[in-house]
């Protein structure tokens, strides 16, 4: 059996402008909270949204059934066999993980073949006596199980790039529907809550970018079912590029349209939807294009297929379930990310308050059109909006959040409220390089900018200048 070596192979893609604010990252570790004043609940003891909520509360549905889509089309998944493994055996079944990667030396293997420095995948591929296997966007490459009929160490390679290509695909969907759901999903909030004569920007181009962006690893993410987070963080480096790629192309199309007044939210909208297919086509031709790069390259080569199969990533078990069986599961997500960026474009931020003195549920406000929310510790939590420097606490067809879309008072001020305690800072995002969980009561799934108006601080200026002046100067939100 040919010895199997270690390539080294940089396949780094540059990290996605800082100031994105929405696109999905990775925390590798939360920033220290800031001393809560006196009366704040700490992270240690945060607020939370309540499970059952008769009158305020956010449907929860069930979760979808894991049905997978077997990569193995022609019977199940290779299972290592139990007891002792003859690692020599070509037709052995051995874990699918990256130490069986490592074990058979297969970096070394692809590093060190004989005219891999010239040899495409293709090639390769019929070197090894394996006809028509064509892998690349809209093809599905299939390496069955050990010698049937393609024995070790060739199956191990071909199955690590069917794995490769499953993914590459995956992203390649997942862009596509990314934009969809982005553009289904804002139209019907733009139409439900923003005046038909408000003239906005309706976020920047690159805001809006980052939304679809986010939404495809979030998608991508869900979709594939995989253990551990390598391969996350291999498709979020995937999505940064696409992202860069689009953004670059498409924004510069839109600079100067950002100079002019802006013309209402609708047309507006029209305009960005037009974009955004422009982004998708730019986005997901990048991907098609470097998939193609990648199969044409020498296999022995850092651009080939031992550079993206190194040290055994992609040889793992590796299924994806169907695109139409994750659309409830990403939906509320991909709303709430929208949602967040609707009400931040109007100037939305969390006020915090002693005493509920409303008339509405608990001492909140009564207006259905407000955002209010009475904690039953007595402290008062209301989403309001600066307009032309002064506070305005109700909303255009405010009551829809909850009503049409299932979002509480409560729910967006208290992620809103724990995702600052905990991490610091206002709008924090820990999602910066890897997908939003679905999980609705994760961390900083909603972000809005919170300022807490029981600061002594903070109250004397609000009595001299007001909330919103107040909250920008003393408080330092970003409003």
């Amino acid at each position: 059996m040919p010895q199997r070596v270690k390539s080294a192979m940089p396949q780094s893609t540059r990290r996605c402008m800082a100031r994105m604010p929405l696109i999905l990252a990775l925390a590798n570790s939360a920033i220290s909270a800031a001393q809560s004043p006196p009366g704040v609940p700490t992270p240690t003891t945060p607020i939370t949204a309540s499970p059952v909520n008769t009158t305020n509360t956010t449907t929860i549905p069930e979760p979808l059934p894991v049905t997978t889509v077997s990569l193995m089309s022609n019977g199940p998944n290779p299972i290592p066999a139990t007891g002792s493994l003859n690692w020599t055996d070509p037709c052995a079944i051995l874990p699918l993980e990256a130490a069986t990667w490592s074990r058979l030396n297969l970096d070394q293997y692809l590093a060190n073949y004989p005219g891999g420095k010239n040899y495409t995948l293709a090639d390769y591929a019929l070197s090894v006596s394996v006809q028509n296997w064509v892998c690349g966007i809209g093809e599905t490459c299939d390496a069955q199980q050990p010698c049937s009929p393609i024995p070790g160490p060739q199956w191990e390679v071909l199955y690590a790039v069917q794995n490769w290509n499953l993914v590459q695909n995956t992203l390649y969907n997942a862009i596509g529907m990314a934009v969809s759901t982005t553009q289904s999903i804002t139209s019907a909030l733009v139409t439900d809550l923003y005046h038909p004569t408000k003239r906005s920007p309706l976020w920047k181009w690159n805001d809006i970018f980052a939304i679809a962006g986010g939404i495809a690893a979030l998608i991508a993410s869900v979709v594939m079912v995989f253990p551990g987070t390598l391969l996350a963080i291999g498709i979020w480096y995937s999505i940064n590029a696409i992202i860069a790629t689009g953004e670059g192309a498409v924004g510069i199309m839109l600079l100067d349209k950002d100079k002019h007044d802006e013309p209402d939210p609708f047309q507006r909208w029209s305009e960005f939807a037009w974009y955004l297919g422009k982004w998708q086509s730019l986005a997901q031709g990048t991907l098609s294009n470097r998939t193609t790069d990648v199969i044409n390259a020498g296999i022995s080569t850092p651009q080939g297929i031992s550079g993206v199969l190194k040290n055994g990533t992609y040889f793992r078990r590796i299924e994806a379930r169907q695109f139409q069986q994750v659309e409830s599961e990403i939906k509320f997500t991909a709303t709430a990310r929208i949602l967040n960026a609707i009400i931040r474009d109007y100037g939305g931020f969390v006020t915090v308050g002693d005493g509920c003195n409303g008339k509405g549920l608990n001492g909140a406000w009564s207006d259905p059109d407000s955002i209010s929310y009475c904690h039953p510790n007595k402290t008062m939590m209301n989403v309001i909006r600066q307009k032309k420097n002064h506070a305005v606490n109700t909303w255009y067809h405010g009551s829809a959040i909850n009503s049409s879309y299932g979002f509480t008072a409560e729910y967006l001020t208290t992620q809103s409220y724990n995702c600052q305690m905990k991490y610091g800072k206002p709008e924090f995002n820990p999602y910066n390089d890897t997908a939003i969980p679905t999980d609705r009561n994760a961390d900083c799934i909603i972000n809005l900018p919170v300022c807490d108006t029981r600061i002594p601080a903070v109250r004397k200026a609000i009595k001299k200048h007001g909330t919103v002046k107040a909250c920008r100067d003393v408080a330092k939100l970003p409003i």
